[in-house]
């Protein structure tokens, strides 16, 4: 929810500042046309009280929703920047998501075959969630890398930081560093047939 109220409040900033730029060119640059058409728009608006009702009603109603929205997501449950770990005597630790993140990072990338991985870390009831954005060499049998990926996150972070894993997910993504990459998340299938490639057409 912090990053929708971020983005609300990166759009209002932005309308205020078109708003209020477009205000100073007329003002500065034509306002004698300006003056002349508030003129016309009041006799307008008094002729048509209605009409003023309506657009008052629009943005008064429209500002309401943008601020309930915000603060709903001010005030509503935030996701724990923190883990407890389990198992320490005596007292109580926490690990940052930041840190589970670098070390699945560490873990990952040190597998043969990966190029780079990119997890996100989710938090789920003093668990956690990973979503692993992976690149591997051309040549990686991929479900044989995404079982290795798994064990390794689940031994880097349940093993090593003592927190609980409940899901671990791995995306492939293509490699942007090679012209022979495969397409995002296909896995090569031992014995499958193969299309020929098609022929070049002679020079």
């Amino acid at each position: 929810m912090n990053t929708f109220n971020r983005f609300l409040v990166i759009l209002i900033s932005l309308t205020a500042i078109c708003f209020s730029l477009a205000a100073l060119l007329l003002v500065w640059v034509i306002p004698n046309e300006l003056a002349a058409s508030l003129r016309q728009t009041s006799l307008i608006l008094r002729d048509n009280p209605i009409l003023i009702q309506g657009l008052v009603t629009a943005f008064a109603v429209s500002f309401i929703l943008v601020s309930l929205l915000i603060l709903v997501g001010e005030f509503g449950p935030q996701e724990p920047s923190a883990i407890p770990l389990a198992g320490v005597a005596g007292g109580g630790a926490t690990v940052s998501i930041d840190t589970i993140t670098e070390r699945i990072k560490d873990e990952v990338e040190q597998l043969s075959g990966v190029r780079m991985a990119r997890p996100r870390v989710t938090s789920r009831r003093g668990a956690i969630e990973a979503v692993v954005e992976l690149r591997t060499y051309p040549d990686v049998h991929l479900p044989t890398k995404a079982d290795e990926v798994v064990q390794s996150v689940r031994r880097a972070v349940e093993e090593g930081l003592g927190v609980q894993v409940k899901d671990v997910r791995v995306n492939f993504q293509p490699d942007a560093g090679r012209g022979s990459a495969r397409p995002q998340g296909e896995v090569r299938v031992p014995g499958a047939a193969v299309d020929p490639p098609p022929a070049r057409p002679d020079a």
